[in-house]
């Protein structure tokens, strides 16, 4: 009778044991599926964290974050009244952001002809806030203005 036994060095396998390469694959497909389905229940929530954050990023740092906001129709006129001229600016600010925004002051800048600044004011914004798809109107009214100012910009304080 003979006696069929392994070598002397070399080991009989354990029948027991799972290969290592199959635990890792499993640890993997578990992961991914982990993560899929994390990422699924949180897409809804990570659009309002998003728009959360651009709110807070508006009200720490003034006229950033104002994508999606415009001036519109914007019309000059002179009046006078009782000898006295005075420059009158209106017009909308329009909204197509998704989100609601803090509107900051709306500053004039009065420009000569070599656009120098002679003349800069501010006045509040009409509401302090906008929506989507709102348009909100405003109106300015400077007394006595500057006669070598041939350029006027509008913008948000801080823009």
């Amino acid at each position: 009778m003979d006696d069929f036994s392994a070598p002397a060095g070399l080991k009989e396998p354990n029948k027991g044991k799972k290969r290592p390469f199959l635990r890792l694959v499993t640890l993997g497909a578990t992961v991914a599926a982990m993560t899929g389905l994390t990422v699924l229940t949180l897409n809804d929530r990570a659009e309002t964290i998003f728009h959360r954050a651009i709110s807070w990023m508006d009200a720490f740092i003034p006229g950033k974050g104002l994508q999606g906001i415009s001036f519109a129709n914007v019309k000059t006129s002179i009046s006078s009244d009782r000898g006295e001229t005075s420059l009158i600016i209106e017009g909308e600010i329009r909204s197509d952001s998704e989100i609601s925004k803090n509107l900051p002051e709306i500053q004039f800048t009065m420009r000569d002809e070599a656009e120098n600044t002679i003349f800069q004011w501010m006045i509040p914004a009409p509401v302090p806030t906008i929506t989507k798809g709102e348009a909100v109107s405003f109106k300015a009214r400077l007394a006595s203005p500057p006669r070598d100012a041939k350029n006027i910009s509008i913008t948000f304080s801080g823009a």
